[in-house]
């Protein structure tokens, strides 16, 4: 082969390599569970450097493919996060594949056991009110898995009726991979004593509590 040959067959491998390289990132984890079915959040992410079209997402086994979800068109960047459903009676992972026209398929393997999710939960906030004042906690989440978490709930509930939680005492909050997230509740102080507010987690199938007491006075 001359060396005129041998350049244009690296050209043209270089040309496949940046057209149709996927460059796509895939993960996914369960976030509830049905019957024997399993909730399943995915992200899936162009991490090209061109335009991705015609991706679908589904289940492989083996050679079989199973369509779940139309992906569509992902532009270089570009994330999106799905929900889809997979059987999860007497398996212990399923393998996700996401596929497109003249793309590489790219696979990952979602475990479908119940996990707990490594959350650290750090509470800020007044540790004495006073009667009929108002105040504010804030909920500050990590997440240190590589895993975007998109639909942790989030609740607060007093100990008893000596505080009162406001409107918002149930939120939902995303925590993106590797990063933290913040939530504030508001509430009212009723009457003297001690007490004390309870918050609950529930995200990605995992459900974690966190106290913290405070006084109020008059």
């Amino acid at each position: 082969m001359g060396f005129g040959a041998l350049f244009a067959v690296l050209l043209l491998f270089a040309a496949y390599f940046y057209l149709f390289s996927s460059g796509i990132e895939l993960q996914g984890g369960v976030t509830s569970y049905t019957g024997g079915k399993a909730s399943v959040q995915v992200t899936v992410q162009n991490n090209g450097l061109h335009e991705l079209r015609d991706l679908t997402i589904g289940e492989k086994k083996g050679l079989a493919y199973k369509q779940l979800a139309v992906i569509g068109t992902l532009k270089p960047k570009e994330k999106r996060l799905l929900s889809i459903e997979l059987e999860s009676e007497g398996k212990s992972e399923a393998v996700l594949s996401v596929r497109g026209a003249f793309q590489d398929e790219v696979t990952a393997t979602v475990p479908l056991l119940k996990q707990a999710l490594p959350l650290s939960i750090t509470l800020s906030g007044p540790n004495t009110v006073f009667v009929n004042s108002k105040f504010k906690m804030e909920l500050e989440l990590c997440n240190p898995t590589g895993l975007e978490v998109g639909n942790a709930k989030v609740s607060a509930v007093p100990k008893d009726a000596s505080v009162a939680a406001a409107l918002n005492a149930e939120q939902e909050t995303a925590i993106p991979k590797n990063s933290c997230s913040k939530t504030v509740f508001e509430f009212s102080a009723l009457s003297a004593g001690k007490t004390a507010i309870i918050f609950n987690i529930n995200a990605l199938n995992d459900t974690k509590t966190a106290q913290k007491e405070i006084t109020v006075t008059k």
